[in-house]
């Protein structure tokens, strides 16, 4: 087990077949809640249909009455708040910078060619790979699709204002 980054969901690391995967599930006290369970078949769906260098692929959704959680690749890397932490001047190299927004850009238009926001864009969803440190982005949970606008979320310090005062 790995921690719970949220009060719903508990995340592991697991191994298949030889490979590591990272899970995400939804706690047992969760489970009888249908909303819940429509969280994450969404972040599945949208997940599953996204094939990007720079977005984290989704694999599985597990949807039984006693487990609903997804599986996805496992990121050998750390978080951009933890990568910041440990390498603070990384981003004053003009290579390293461009290198890293680039290739959040391209994960963002992937996104949004797929008719989907993130909207929980924040340093702790933004992985840096151990390898090259390349961008991987994380927890499409609260992403909006055109057809699913009820699913929102947002992270209060990294929202949009229009997002904030519900004028989207």
């Amino acid at each position: 087990r790995l921690g719970s980054g949220s009060r719903q969901h508990l995340f592991y690391k697991v191994l298949r077949n030889g490979e590591y995967f990272f899970l995400k599930s939804l706690r047992p006290e969760y489970m009888q809640q249908m909303f819940y369970h429509e969280v994450l078949q969404k972040e599945y769906a949208l997940g599953s249909s996204i094939h990007c260098d720079y977005i984290v692929s989704y694999h599985e959704l597990i949807d039984t009455p006693n487990e609903c959680s997804v599986l996805m690749d496992y990121v050998n890397g750390v978080t951009l708040d933890e990568f910041v932490n440990k390498h603070p001047d990384y981003f004053l190299q003009s290579n390293n910078l461009r290198k890293f927004l680039s290739q959040l850009c391209m994960a963002l238009h992937e996104l949004h060619s797929h008719q989907a926001l993130h909207l929980d864009l924040k340093p702790s969803n933004i992985m840096l790979t151990d390898v090259n440190h390349d961008v991987r982005l994380i927890d499409l949970g609260c992403s909006y699709i055109d057809a699913r606008p009820d699913l929102m979320g947002q992270t209060a310090a990294y929202a949009a204002p229009e997002q904030k005062d519900g004028s989207y």
